[in-house]
């Protein structure tokens, strides 16, 4: 079982990100600085006005519970039977899973997609007009994210918690895009003919760092896009992610796909990220994994069916984004649904949206997205001026996991210096690239402290052996690293993934921050018996200093930025949150 965070005191939720946006009054949208929302007192007021999950998949008015919402929605039911039904293939698969924490594989519960007690949130509101590149004669688009919530009562005590599972509902924008740019927030102008798909990203499966010690836990996360089909739904296509399983028992269309990229047409579109790959070589179901995702092969779908060797006759001169069959292979990777979901992501997650009133302080997150998120604000902001000024747009996209034009900050990915495609990824003053938990063949690292490690730096690094299935991935070798004289190691194997510097508060760094971290029997002990997590984790903490962070400094890969009991944001491994992890919940009503 895992360590857990705990902060302490609940503070209030919304926090500026940059300035603030007008809500609902184009008259005020003249040069918004962000192009989202995440405000929960406006999210709600945007759902009391119509625009809950509800609305997408059913005629209902109001918002509904899940199990109203089973009842009444064909486009839901579709949904909702077709993640029960994968769901059921991991119980019948693997003896070792089960929804308690019984078992060693805790599954996420498919009660709560009916639960009476469950509920989705909006979580937030993203303008994604840069879209339009790929997606000709519409505008781009505009998506609205729901995150899956409950509330329960047991023992006369109110349990509430969200859950790691995100549908984004996607909608093309249409007609003048000059004017749907300035105007991006009147939400009444949104048509339902324009819904363009719902796409969930679902953590199904979780094994705590006891089962998996090297990486400090496993998780596997859902990906899925359901497209509108008349009343009901269906599985559409993964965008540019290749059906690995099917494209390698069918060589010809392996081959096919491979020619396909191979050409300059295409290769020019990879370089500058607006690759389309044709539906016919793509997934309808895709699963990401987690931890230390942004090595594991798993996540590399053009990398598990082709290899360098294969682009070797392309003349690299061409292209800015890859110079080598390498960095051509990661490009392609990062372009894919599960490239990109594992790129300096949270928890799997891009958007997981501010906490609403009446959160407990043990479950508490400040920054509420990615640093991938965070860092494309810039370019999505320069596009959309460029919509609103009908001037032309650049279509260039940076890596996920890096804005290769700006000086990499702690935990950004950065050059190694063996690969002339990311010559351009350094780091700030003060900070070095090294390497910790890669590929030993990798030429990329992690910006960290040139001297000894602080708080909240790796401790416990290792070399990463891939194998085809992610259940046989290994970090072997692992060693520690000294950090400062005044901290310790907090081992991968009580769930601090690729180890944690850490101490008493007494001494914090300049970077640091105060938190607690549970003591782990005490905890257990009160958790196996039935007690809500909130209770078991108030009497069973010591202090840790902890790496500090907020919406503009972010986390190293498999760190969150979550709420101290100071009110000041502390990087832990994401699943010592509840909110983030499918097990430890009460049992759905």
């Amino acid at each position: 079982m895992d360590s857990l965070f705990i902060p302490f005191i609940y503070a209030i939720r919304s926090f500026l990100v940059f300035f603030s946006l007008a809500l609902c009054s184009p008259q005020l949208l003249a040069a918004p600085t962000q192009l989202f929302i995440d405000k929960p007192e406006k999210l709600v007021e945007l759902e009391k006005r119509g625009y809950h999950f509800a609305k997408w998949l059913s005629n209902s008015g109001k918002t509904l519970n899940n199990n109203d919402l089973y009842d009444k929605s064909v486009r839901y039911k579709f949904i909702v039977d077709s993640l029960s039904r994968d769901l059921n293939t991991i119980a019948q698969t693997d003896p070792r899973a089960s929804v308690t924490m019984d078992r060693a594989h805790r599954l996420f519960n498919k009660r709560w997609l009916t639960a009476k007690s469950a509920h989705y949130e909006l979580v937030g509101i993203v303008n994604r007009m840069d879209r339009i590149d790929f997606h000709g004669g519409t505008c781009g688009e505009i998506r609205f994210i729901y995150r899956l919530a409950y509330k329960v009562k047991k023992k006369k005590q109110i349990i509430q918690s969200r859950l790691p599972l995100t549908f984004n509902v996607v909608s093309f924008l249409k007609g003048n895009c000059a004017d749907r740019a300035k105007n991006w927030t009147d939400f009444s102008q949104l048509k339902d003919s324009e819904l363009k798909s719902i796409e969930l990203n679902l953590q199904a499966v979780r094994w705590p760092s006891t089962i998996r010690p090297d990486f400090g836990g496993y998780a596997e996360y859902f990906l899925r896009v359901f497209i509108p089909k008349g009343e009901t739904m269906t599985l559409g296509t993964l965008e540019n992610t290749p059906d690995v399983s099917r494209l390698r028992k069918n060589k010809k269309l392996r081959l096919e796909l491979l020619k396909w990229l191979s050409e300059e047409e295409q290769l020019k579109k990879l370089d500058m990220g607006t690759l389309v790959v044709p539906d016919k070589y793509l997934a309808t179901e895709a699963t990401s994994v987690a931890l230390n995702g942004r090595a594991r092969i798993f996540n590399q779908p053009f990398s598990r069916l082709f290899n360098k060797e294969n682009f070797s006759g392309i003349d690299f001169k061409n292209y800015s984004s890859f110079k080598t069959p390498y960095a051509l292979l990661k490009r392609a990777n990062d372009l894919s649904c599960v490239g990109c979901h594992q790129g300096r992501t949270v928890a799997g997650f891009h958007f997981l949206g501010t906490d609403r009133k009446g959160v407990s302080p043990v479950n508490a997150i400040l920054s509420s997205f990615s640093a991938h998120f965070f860092n494309d604000q810039k370019r999505r902001e320069r596009y959309w001026k460029a919509l609103v000024n009908k001037e032309d747009t650049s279509s260039y996209r940076s890596f996920s996991v890096r804005a290769s034009h700006e000086k990499g900050g702690w935990g950004s990915h950065c050059s190694m210096g063996s690969d002339p495609s990311f010559s351009n990824w350094t780091c700030e003053s003060g900070l070095m690239c090294q390497k910790y938990d890669l590929d030993k063949n990798s030429p990329l690292g992690t910006c960290l402290e040139a001297a000894d490690a602080s708080e909240g730096s790796p401790c416990k690094v290792g070399t990463y052996r891939e194998h085809d299935s992610p259940y046989k991935d290994r970090l072997i070798k692992q060693k520690r690293v000294s950090c400062r004289n005044d901290l310790i190691c907090e081992e991968t194997s009580v769930g601090f993934p690729g180890g944690m510097c850490s101490g008493n508060c007494s001494q914090l760094g300049k970077d640091a921050t105060c938190g607690s971290i549970a003591v782990l029997y005490g905890f257990n002990r009160c958790l196996s018996r039935g007690k809500p997590f909130a209770d078991c984790l108030s009497n069973n903490v010591r202090p840790g200093s902890l790496r500090g962070c907020h919406s503009t400094k972010h986390c190293r890969d498999d760190y969150i930025c979550a709420k101290t009991q100071s009110g000041s944001g502390g990087c832990i491994p994401p699943y010592f949150l509840f909110q983030l992890r499918v097990d430890g919940h009460p049992k759905p009503d």
